[in-house]
């Protein structure tokens, strides 16, 4: 899985040394791994999955979007796998639910405005 860059990170606030922050600039979720202790608390609490342990060293890691290019979505040829702007994919998860909410609204002959 990939971190979902959440607007109200649950992973930061369970983190007891602050070594989840939000990068200003980008938006993004970042690991600062010198502060890590690993306590597991990130990964128990993404609902996600956005954060795991590596089994090798024991401590914890996520996807950072590779600093805005993350190189997955590059070499993905069937696009499943998209790198939008914070602003853009915020936009898009709104759409969508609102054609969710106006498909149940059709589906149980809700009326708008009522």
């Amino acid at each position: 899985m990939v971190c979902e860059q959440c607007q109200e990170a649950i992973c930061i606030s369970v983190c007891p040394t602050s070594t989840l922050r939000r990068d200003r600039k980008s938006g993004i979720v970042t690991l600062d791994k010198d502060r890590c202790i690993g306590c597991k608390a990130c990964v128990l609490a993404c609902p996600f999955g956005g954060a795991a342990i590596n089994p090798l060293s024991g401590r914890i890691f996520k996807c950072e979007l590779c600093n805005g290019e993350p190189e997955c979505a590059k070499f993905c040829e069937d696009k499943a796998i998209m790198y939008l702007e914070p602003d853009v994919a915020l936009m898009n998860k709104k759409r969508d639910a609102l054609q969710n909410y106006a498909a149940l609204f059709e589906k149980y002959g809700i009326r708008r405005g009522v």
